[in-house]
């Protein structure tokens, strides 16, 4: 069985853990990239529309520069604009709210609301802002990983008590429980 397990890309630590995860019960569940695809989408990319081209430069430029993948959504939604180039931005990430730069003596903010603009969430999930002006407001979802809905049912069917970890925003992670029962 161990020998399975390896082959199967799981190696086991412990000893007795073959006996011990038959008395198993609750299974908890990361969130992002086990049961979701880990990539997030702009959910209203027509809102991108109402910007003019010096914001939509602005925005891509801010987006392109940072890793995090609400800045990965905004990127890839503004890519193929005429508009979406980089300029040249010295950006400063702050952990947990966004990326900000200066242009032209104008700050720029990319980011949660409350940081971005001092708004609430209501408008999206991500703000862009020029001195605390908001130019769009977006919101991104997560795709559930192909067959998660079916291997919840399975383990629920099963008897299992199954929990989602994340450390993503309550309502985020609710919504996701609530879609897959």
């Amino acid at each position: 069985m161990l020998t399975q397990l390896r082959r199967a890309g799981v190696f086991v630590r412990v000893g007795d853990f073959l006996d011990r995860v038959r008395s198993m019960t609750q299974i908890v569940f990361d969130k992002t990239g086990t049961l979701t695809t880990g990539m997030l989408e702009v959910a209203n990319p027509a809102a991108l529309e109402s910007l003019s081209e010096r914001d939509i430069t602005l925005l891509y430029s801010i987006a392109a520069r940072s890793a995090h993948p609400k800045s990965v959504a905004v990127r890839r939604a503004l890519e193929g604009h005429p508009a979406a180039r980089l300029i040249e931005l010295d950006t400063k990430e702050q952990t947990g709210y966004g990326t900000s730069a200066e242009h032209g003596g104008q700050e720029l903010r990319m980011g949660s609301p409350r940081w971005a603009a001092d708004i609430s969430a209501d408008g999206g999930d991500v703000v862009f802002a020029i001195d605390g002006d908001v130019r769009v407001a977006l919101h991104t979802d997560e795709q559930l990983r192909p067959g998660a809905r079916a291997e919840i049912d399975r383990l629920e069917a099963e008897g299992y008590e199954l929990v989602i970890l994340s450390g993503d925003s309550p309502s985020r992670v609710v919504s996701l429980g609530a879609g897959l029962g």
